[in-house]
């Protein structure tokens, strides 16, 4: 009985010419995003190569150890991720390539390879995108006269006089319809998928099949909530008109309002500092200085030097040599010593002071936007495929992390060499000692799948547990609907 329900529902479904419609549209904007999407990610990849192979060339072309201080900065860059063509999320928006420097810590990354800057404002239309406006539409349209519309053809209390049970006709609608769904859902993602295989530069590896497979579970999941969501109003209506209404209603609140209003309310309700009043990491600085002339003074140390002696954001360039008494050169190196290692701990000082700066601001408002937009299901259904694509937020503070940790070795590579009390510091002649081959370099790891997953639960339980309720208030509303 129930296969026969399912089957007859899915038959009636295929053959409409709104299933027909749906089909046609994702097929065309999946394939023709993908396309704009993969040939993006190209030029990406290539930006990223030749940013990669300029900054190594840069590290190998030092000529004293106080160049890494800013001269040739040792650079962390960010891979594009392939799967950013499933949703593009924050990539491109929060910056790519991070100067690492012993004496400051990285807290934000710019933006190399850009075409135009000007546009990155606005987010292109991915997959996730199609999906989230398209299918949902799709499954709302598919839905609202499962109930109402085959009571005003008749069909209902025929169906219902030949004692099948209400539950057994309601789930049969239900999957009846879902397996017609999956047809759009998963042609438009193998068109997707094939556009990607039939490009030179790209090549889809063991994990991103996983995760596509799992782009691909989630969006079912997501398109399951609305397609429960219009039985729901179907089963609370008389009339399929009022059905409709209402189906389209709730998706203009769910998909198109809610998103971007409760984004708006959070920036609004929410003030942030700005990052002009962080007055502590200035006054740090002032300490720092008095700090190493008051050990000059101490010590009676000489600093006289004769060279280029180049002061920078992030530190200053010596190369030159040292022009004080002979008997003062070990006091200098000394100096140096103590004066480069404390720029360290006042870096990660300031460091600090710039981390809760931010963590306490913009991503905590980030942060509860989020949350708040995950009433609605578009929104969790984008929080979960973002991380699936490794282009959310957390994604890109785990890269920060790794330019931060990629700044430990760096600071252990010169401790290692004792650069910091050395001739190899400021002497250019002494410079030809330095192990250029030694110096590290940044390497990205990625987010492991079981990881991605695992922060992807959260919003999936959101969608599972949508599905859930509107299933069950659609069976104890059609358990007590008037047939007649």
């Amino acid at each position: 009985m129930l296969k026969t329900i399912i089957y007859r529902e899915f038959l009636a479904n295929i053959v409409t010419f709104r299933f027909l419609l749906g089909l046609i549209i994702c097929m065309a904007l999946v394939g023709a995003n993908t396309y704009v999407l993969t040939r993006s990610y190209e030029g990406k990849l290539q930006s990223y190569q030749l940013a990669v192979q300029a900054h190594t060339d840069e590290i190998r072309n030092i000529e004293v150890y106080s160049d890494l201080s800013c001269r040739h900065l040792p650079k962390a860059d960010k891979k594009p991720r392939l799967m950013s063509i499933l949703n593009e999320g924050l990539e491109g928006r929060l910056g790519n390539t991070v100067e690492v420097s012993y004496n400051r810590v990285p807290v934000k990354a710019k933006q190399h390879g850009s075409d135009n800057p000007y546009l990155v404002v606005f987010r292109r239309i991915d997959l996730t995108l199609v999906f989230q406006i398209v299918i949902s539409l799709l499954a709302l349209l598919f839905s609202y006269d499962a109930i109402a519309g085959a009571r005003e053809n008749g069909t209902l209390p025929l169906t219902l006089s030949n004692a099948v049970p209400r539950g057994a006709l309601l789930l049969g609608k239900y999957l009846g319809g879902m397996l017609s769904l999956v047809l759009p859902l998963t042609v438009s993602l193998m068109v997707g998928a094939l556009v990607i295989l039939l490009s030179r530069y790209t090549a889809i590896s063991a994990s991103d099949w996983a995760r596509i497979g799992l782009f691909l579970l989630i969006s079912l999941v997501y398109i399951s909530v609305f397609f429960t969501l219009g039985m729901l109003f179907s089963s609370r209506s008389r009339r399929t008109a009022t059905a409709l209404m209402l189906a389209m209603f709730s998706w203009v609140i769910l998909v198109l309002i809610w998103p971007n209003a409760s984004a708006f309310a959070v920036m609004k309700l929410t003030t942030i500092k700005s990052d002009a009043d962080l007055s502590e990491e200035s006054s740090l600085w002032s300490q720092y200085r008095r700090e190493v002339e008051n050990y000059a003074k101490r010590h009676n140390v000489t600093t006289s030097f004769r060279g280029s002696s180049s002061s920078h954001s992030y530190g200053k360039t010596m190369i030159g040599e040292f022009r004080g008494a002979p008997e003062q050169l070990k006091l200098y190196h000394e100096y140096l010593k103590f004066s480069e290692e404390s720029r360290i701990d006042y870096a990660d000082k300031a460091g600090q002071i710039w981390q809760e700066y931010l963590t306490q601001n913009p991503i905590r408002q980030a942060k509860l936007a989020r949350n708040v937009g995950r009433i609605s299901p578009a929104v969790a259904y984008a929080c979960a495929t973002e991380i699936l694509a490794e282009t959310d937020l957390e994604s890109h503070l785990r890269f920060l992390q790794q330019a931060r940790q990629y700044r430990r070795e760096l600071i252990q590579y010169l401790r290692d060499q004792k650069a910091f009390g050395s001739e190899e510091w400021y002497k250019r002649e002494a410079g030809e000692k330095i192990n250029k081959e030694g110096i590290p370099l940044f390497g990205e790891r990625p987010e492991p799948l079981s990881s991605s997953i695992r922060r992807a639960s959260f919003d999936m339980v959101i969608l599972v547990l949508l599905n859930v309720v509107f299933f069950l208030s659609t069976y104890l509303s059609f358990m007590r609907y008037d047939v007649r």
